[in-house]
This record gives C-alpha cells, structure tokens and sequence, in this order.
C-alpha cells in the first residue's frame, strides 16, 4: 500500500508537468511562470504550490528538470 504522502506528490507532480506543457498563451501557464520567477528571485511573499513543487523536486532529485524549464522552457 502506497503512503497517502507519496499518491499527494504525484499528484501535485503531475500537475507541474501539465502546466508546464501548456502552449504558450494560456493564462494558468503564465501566472505559473510569473510566479516561479518570483519564487526564483527570493520573493518571501511567495507560498502555495510553487515552492511546494520546488520541495518535491528537491526531495526527489527532480531539479535539472526545473533547471531546463526556466532555461529554455522545455519540460518532457
């Protein structure tokens, strides 16, 4: 039996990953990107999924992905 945990980060994980492929325009995927930059540059203000998403991919070793996205906005 999976750890009730484990089944919440997939799910906010796979969130992550379908915004991140959305087309350019929408407007989820650029408050998405608006608020990541703010996460990125420091913002303390920042709370809520971003930073949640931030402490997953830490957790499991999934940070060249984010890397690679804010680079050139590609996602797998």
């Amino acid at each position: 039996m999976t750890p009730v945990e484990v089944n919440i980060d997939y799910k906010k994980l796979q969130m992550f990953g379908q915004i991140c492929r959305l087309k350019d325009g929408y407007i989820a995927k650029e408050i998405f990107n608006h608020r990541i930059v703010r996460y990125v540059n420091g913002d303390s203000q920042t709370v809520g999924f971003v930073p949640d998403i931030y402490r997953l991919l830490q957790k499991y070793g999934m940070i060249p992905l984010f890397d690679a996205y804010l680079q050139c906005g590609a996602f797998p």
